[in-house]
């Protein structure tokens, strides 16, 4: 991997989450930015000026789902990985089709140390 900052996009509707999480992922060396709504993650997405190497998203968003906001993304950059959280049940997301049945997922409130977890296996991965 060329010697950047690996960027992660988060899409979370809860503004103190959102601004949480970035933090996190900031104190993990991560380069993260933060959208509150699908269409603001859109244009952040479209316009950054490094790609997106990795979309946290929340499952339920005002406007468009994350599903739907995840396909439209990795449309856009085949090679982007994707994360989704809820404070859902993530088995009950699983089957209601409103997340895949092998897509990565973190179950909301989380720590640091789950988040850190979860990016770097969902990195390690490929």
């Amino acid at each position: 991997m060329e010697n950047r900052l690996r960027s992660i996009l988060v899409v979370e509707d809860n503004e103190s989450l959102r601004l949480l999480t970035c933090r996190m992922l900031q104190r993990l060396g991560y380069a993260a930015v933060g959208a509150a709504r699908p269409n603001e993650a859109l244009l952040r997405f479209n316009l950054a000026e490094a790609p997106v190497d990795l979309l946290l998203t929340d499952v339920a968003l005002p406007d468009l789902g994350g599903r739907e906001l995840a396909r439209r993304m990795k449309r856009a950059a085949g090679g982007l990985r994707v994360v989704f959280m809820s404070g859902h049940d993530e088995q009950g997301l699983r089957e209601d089709g409103r997340l895949d049945k092998s897509a990565p997922f973190l179950q909301k409130p989380f720590d640091r140390t789950t988040l850190a977890k979860t990016v770097q296996g969902v990195f390690d991965a490929q």
